[in-house]
């Protein structure tokens, strides 16, 4: 009865305040599942005829009202996030009918800034929709795509928009306050950043604080990291190596390495996490796994705490040789504290920082104040999950 009396209405009175008022009612009557059957049918079908109304306000009206009903027509949906940006706005940042393939398509057609940032602000961001809104190269854009926890954003998009935005305070400071970076991303922001960024960079990574998914992550590095005091890992695709100059440690820790490299978990951020641990089987396991040298070699390379020896290998690892001088502080320390191999226990930690600190490392090393920040972070997650 109610949707036959807004017809009457709008056959009497077709102002633009009148089909105003009732798309809203008609909308609400619609979220709320009112209409059955062939009212059903004809609420979808003014709706429709809404969405193609002449004035702005009546479409405005209809996408805010309908911008959190996962059931409204696709092409109606489709039709709004196509209009003008008042219209389409709440569309784009609420419309669970929009697919990926509809994102999608919109961000690769459109260069209006505002319905871009409405796609970076919904919480289903995945990492094909942000690759492609940082291919736009907008710094508004990426700023807003970076403030969002919830947007999936892969290493790769995270390392072009580190080197194309480097400059840009706005988006240094969404990825600096986004957290939990890997390390190569750091690296290209600290490479082509200016000074006042740069050392505002060093200094929110010395202190940053340990939110959850930064936990989570430390967590699972060291818990991963703690399976060398446990029984071997045996990957299927890899013999046990058992020559009789390989410690336990060694071993476990290359059978290690070689089970998280085939199954892509090597990261640049684990194998770095191992050195500021002390964890040096693990790390050399590790270099000699990446670049594909014995781990003889490695080990000799590693131990020589050269820059040049350690560049090389960092090179040919794909590792970030941007934290070579870094490493070669802790390798130093490693020999000078005759260490074995196995991870630091909390007291070196300790002694580590103030080492560094001591010589002033953490303000003349480049991507010290980083390296810091893992070794200081680690001691804090052990008081936290102790």
């Amino acid at each position: 009865m109610a949707l036959i009396e807004d017809v009457e209405s709008l056959k009497r009175s077709p102002l633009p305040e009148v089909r105003e008022t009732i798309a809203k009612r008609i909308c609400d009557y619609y979220n709320h599942a009112v209409f059955e059957g062939e009212e059903e049918k004809i609420a979808c079908d003014i709706i429709r005829l809404f969405a193609k109304d002449v004035e702005l306000r009546v479409r405005k009206a209809l996408a805010e009202s309908l911008k959190r009903n996962p059931d409204i027509p696709h092409d109606v949906a489709i039709r709004l996030a196509n209009d003008e940006l008042d219209v389409a706005i709440p569309i784009l940042e609420f419309s669970k009918v929009l697919t990926e393939g509809d994102l999608l398509e919109i961000i690769v057609s459109t260069e209006n800034v505002g319905k871009l940032i409405a796609i970076t602000k919904r919480d289903d961001v995945t990492n094909n929709m942000s690759s492609a809104l940082v291919l736009k190269r907008s710094e508004e854009v990426c700023s807003s795509l970076f403030k969002n926890k919830t947007a999936q954003i892969s290493e790769e998009t995270l390392l072009i928009a580190a080197e194309e935005f480097a400059k840009s305070g706005d988006v240094v400071n969404s990825l600096i306050n986004r957290g939990n970076l890997p390390i190569g991303v750091v690296e290209k922001m600290i490479s082509f950043t200016t000074d006042e960024l740069k050392s505002k960079i060093e200094k929110q990574l010395k202190y940053k604080s340990a939110d959850s998914k930064d936990i989570a992550v430390e967590t699972y590095e060291r818990a991963t990291l703690g399976l060398l005091s446990d029984e071997p890992i045996i990957d299927s695709s890899q013999k046990v190596r058992s020559e009789q100059n390989m410690t336990s440690s060694t071993v476990k820790s290359e059978q290690l390495a070689r089970h998280l490299y085939s199954n892509k978990k090597l990261t640049s951020s684990i194998i770095l996490r191992a050195i500021c641990e002390g964890n040096l089987d693990f790390f050399e396991a590790s270099l000699s796994v990446c670049s594909r040298i014995p781990l003889i070699n490695v080990r000799a390379l590693v131990r020589s705490a050269e820059k040049n020896a350690i560049c090389s290998l960092f090179q040919r690892a794909d590792f970030p040789i941007s934290v070579a001088d870094s490493i070669c502080v802790i390798l130093e320390f490693i020999k000078k504290e005759k260490y074995k191999g196995k991870a630091f226990d909390q007291n070196t930690k300790q002694r580590l920082i103030e080492y560094i600190e001591t010589n002033k490392y953490d303000s003349t090393v480049p991507l010290m104040p980083y390296i810091l920040a893992l070794i200081s972070s680690d001691i804090t997650l052990s008081n936290i999950t102790s």
